[in-house]
């Protein structure tokens, strides 16, 4: 909870900042998922608004210790739509910090409706929402951790995967090392 009020980004909100203990998390999502298994962590919630009509979501979750030193964004599915709390779950039980996105709107991931009369919402899905996430995310470990990562990796499949790909293309420097399945 320290953390959101001393962290300061231009057109980020953080709304949620929690140590959740070790065990089982039930993500805040309906239907809820439950994932188990993990070890505690700060979960940090928020959203960036780079344009007027962007709402990009993000978690960012981040070991209390055992931190390897390493970040990893997972990629979403199909038109995204929503966090991928399931992908994240595995590098955090790996000593990973992770980071994901809903692509800057909130839908089913076959519904593509979203983007109808939103040309910034086509941008923030099509590659803005990815930039927003990983920079914010760096700075809020750096924030919590007082060290940014030594090594980042992208992982994605599906839209993940064409996500990694512009992640390559776009931002060359932001990843060591970017798995783009099925793009």
């Amino acid at each position: 909870s320290q953390l959101a009020s001393n962290f300061h980004r231009p057109n980020t909100t953080i709304t949620t900042a929690q140590t959740v203990p070790a065990g089982t998390f039930v993500t805040p999502t309906v239907p809820p998922q439950t994932i188990t298994g993990l070890p505690q962590f700060c979960r940090v919630a928020g959203f960036t608004t780079p344009t007027s009509d962007s709402h990009i979501n993000f978690q960012v979750w981040v070991p209390e210790s055992g931190w390897n030193l390493k970040y990893l964004q997972a990629g979403c599915g199909g038109f995204c739509g929503s966090i991928s709390y399931g992908s994240m779950a595995e590098p955090l039980r790996r000593g990973y910090a992770a980071a994901a996105t809903d692509d800057g709107h909130q839908a089913s991931g076959i519904d593509a409706s979203w983007a109808v009369g939103h040309p910034e919402k086509v941008v923030d899905f099509g590659y803005r929402s990815l930039k927003e996430t990983t920079d914010v995310a760096k700075d809020i470990i750096m924030a919590f951790k007082s060290n940014s990562p030594r090594r980042s990796y992208f992982v994605g499949c599906s839209d993940g995967g064409r996500e990694a790909l512009m992640e390559a293309q776009r931002y060359p420097r932001d990843f060591d090392g970017i798995v783009a399945g099925s793009p």
